[in-house]
């Protein structure tokens, strides 16, 4: 093993960790995380720092922080005509947050880390996900108040319907781009196998916002990235399964209505938990396929030039249609 690929597990570890923990406490977003979260960024770029294991910013890092540090300053000084100074002093608290991951970003990651990132996100999204769907597919194994405010709207661990449905967007986007992107097919496989089980948690929170924020986000990225024949057949592979786990779930009348016997949550729930057993393994397979598929056919130049010209086409048309 490498050094590099050492260093990307301890990234992608560290990663996951944080965002784990993170989501975990109700997605970091009450006073209490902000202190623990801010320390899980200060104390490994502390220790780094002491050791002399980090390397000179460049000098947009160092805008960066430098620029958070900053905002920083200026939201303490408007303690002084704030009419609300607790308020404005939690304010200075939760942008302690942002500083340390600007500091952590600048002293820490360097140029071939982004793996290592994205792997960890990814990773501590799938397992925020994993145990949401559980809470909800097995509510006879968990407290039955762990979610009485969300009666059918899946939240857990964030405890808000559209934070986890924009949590499971961003893993839908980080599923498609292993697949996508990725050297090794098994991280593929991984990538496509978990996508269902964003897009069904997705549907379950009922979050439209999130939907939106997905369609979007996938714009975005189709738009920006220049291997986009590949984005898009990775995600024309990939949809089925995920279509079929939403049209199945969307029929599970006990799991989206109020005022459901317990029992029959229970029964529609465990049934769903097999289904999504299974199109895991099958999205998986056709996260494999279809890494394997889009490495062996190459895309000339025309073709790229003709995706190009008709995805722009497309978005012409559903612009003006829009209006």
């Amino acid at each position: 093993m490498t050094t590099r690929t050492q260093r990307t597990i301890v990234v992608a570890a560290a990663v996951a960790a944080i965002v784990t923990a993170a989501l975990a406490s109700d997605g970091a977003y009450f006073s209490q995380s902000w202190g623990w979260v801010a320390l899980a960024f200060l104390v490994p770029s502390t220790v780094l720092v002491i050791l002399g294991r980090v390397s000179a910013p460049g000098r947009l890092r160092i805008a960066f922080a430098s620029a958070m540090g900053a905002l920083g300053v200026w939201i303490a000084l408007s303690t002084i005509w704030s009419i609300s100074v607790p308020a404005s002093a939690r304010e200075v608290e939760r942008l302690l947050v942002y500083t340390s991951v600007a500091i952590g970003i600048a002293l820490v990651l360097r140029r071939g880390d982004g793996r290592g990132v994205t792997a960890g996100a990814f990773v501590g999204i799938t397992l925020a996900t994993i145990y949401g769907l559980a809470t909800r597919l097995f509510p006879d194994r968990f407290d039955a108040s762990i979610d009485r405010f969300n009666e059918t709207r899946l939240a857990e661990p964030l405890g808000y319907w559209n934070a986890l449905g924009l949590v499971t967007a961003v893993g839908v986007i980080l599923g498609v781009a292993l697949v996508a992107h990725s050297r090794r097919s098994p991280f593929a496989a991984v990538g496509g196998a978990c996508i269902p089980l964003f897009v069904v948690a997705l549907y379950l929170s009922f979050s439209r916002g999130s939907w939106v924020a997905l369609f979007f986000g996938l714009a975005a990225w189709v738009a920006l990235d220049p291997r986009r024949i590949t984005v898009l057949w990775s995600l024309l592979v990939l949809a089925p399964a995920s279509a079929v786990g939403v049209a199945i779930a969307s029929r599970q009348d006990a799991l989206t209505t109020d005022n459901v016997p317990a029992a029959d949550v229970a029964r529609e729930g465990h049934r769903l938990a097999w289904i999504l057993v299974v199109l895991f393994v099958v999205s998986g397979i056709l996260g494999w396929a279809a890494q394997r598929i889009a490495r062996a056919v190459p895309t000339t130049a025309r073709v790229r030039r003709a995706a190009s010209v008709a995805l722009a086409s497309a978005a012409l048309v559903v612009g003006i249609a829009a209006l």
